[in-house]
């Protein structure tokens, strides 16, 4: 990982052998979006990129990768994504209620400097992504 990079958005498979990355197709628009609120994002690599289409009501989102050299030196850039995101994802649906923008969401965190990491799932309403930040705090420390 570049060190300028503070969140790196991982393809569902990062952990196989795969010969390319499956990714939501929402990658591209959350990494403008995160560039956008002024958070340095990255892919994984130049390993060549397919898209999973899904299409449902709910908001399918990339994998978020936040390392521990991150968590130690800017404890809020994770709130920031998180937040630019939800931004994001409310004004792209105007006529929808906030209860009613669902999203997904997985987020790994390395937990420490031997790089041992833990991972969060979130499938719930948008407004629920505000939470999402002490729940990395609490695993990043656990």
């Amino acid at each position: 990982m570049n060190p300028q990079t503070q969140i790196l958005l991982l393809p569902r498979n990062y952990e196989s052998t795969d010969e390319y990355y499956l990714y939501d197709n929402t990658v591209y628009t959350i990494n403008k979006v995160l560039k956008q609120a002024g958070i340095n994002s990255a892919y994984l690599d130049d390993k060549p990129i397919q898209f999973l289409e899904q299409r449902a009501v709910e908001w399918f989102l990339p994998i978020l990768y936040i390392s521990y050299n991150v968590l130690i030196e800017n404890k809020e850039v994770y709130a920031a994504a998180l937040m630019a995101i939800k931004e994001y994802i409310i004004k792209s649906s105007p006529f929808t209620r906030g209860e009613e923008n669902s999203v997904k969401l997985k987020v790994v965190v390395e937990k420490s400097e031997d790089k041992t990491t833990k991972s969060i799932e979130y499938n719930g309403p948008i407004d629920g992504l505000s939470d999402l930040k002490d729940s990395i705090l609490r695993i990043a420390n656990e």
